[in-house]
């Protein structure tokens, strides 16, 4: 009897082990959403080293919208534009707060807005190459 119940808990054991590599796999895999503000800040910082931005958290750099945020806000800064990314605590509320950015640039003008997971990011002009990619570099790993 002692042989055939370890016999069972055997493959039950390896099958839970199974499903929880799969699930933390699938989790971590998930892109922006799975990315927090501060992972984010910190991508955003390191690259501002190497390629010459600026990343600002301060208050007084970040807009009524972005004080607002669910997990962080940030401001990138090149020579001749500026992005405001805002980190929600999930999709849902990225999705109102890219609402509120629309509202807010079908008034006042405004380069592009773009959702990722929880992530908004707010372009003040449309972005070069160069600065969508150090953006997407970090939102979207």
């Amino acid at each position: 009897m002692e042989t055939s119940v370890r016999r069972i808990h055997l493959p039950i054991m390896g099958a839970v082990f199974a499903v929880a590599l799969i699930t933390g796999l699938l989790l971590t895999r998930g892109g922006a959403s799975a990315r927090n503000g501060a992972q984010i800040t910190a991508c955003l910082q390191h690259g501002a080293q190497t390629v010459g931005y600026e990343v600002s958290t301060a208050k007084a750099d970040l807009d009524l919208i972005a004080e607002k945020a669910g997990d962080r806000a940030l401001r990138v800064s090149w020579p001749r534009n500026e992005a405001t990314i805002v980190v929600e605590r999930n999709a849902s509320d990225a999705k109102s707060t890219l609402k509120a950015y629309g509202l807010f640039k079908a008034s006042l003008g405004g380069g592009p807005l773009e959702r990722t997971g929880a992530v908004v990011v707010a372009y003040d002009k449309t972005p070069t190459a160069m600065e969508r990619a150090a953006v997407d570099r970090c939102v979207r790993a």
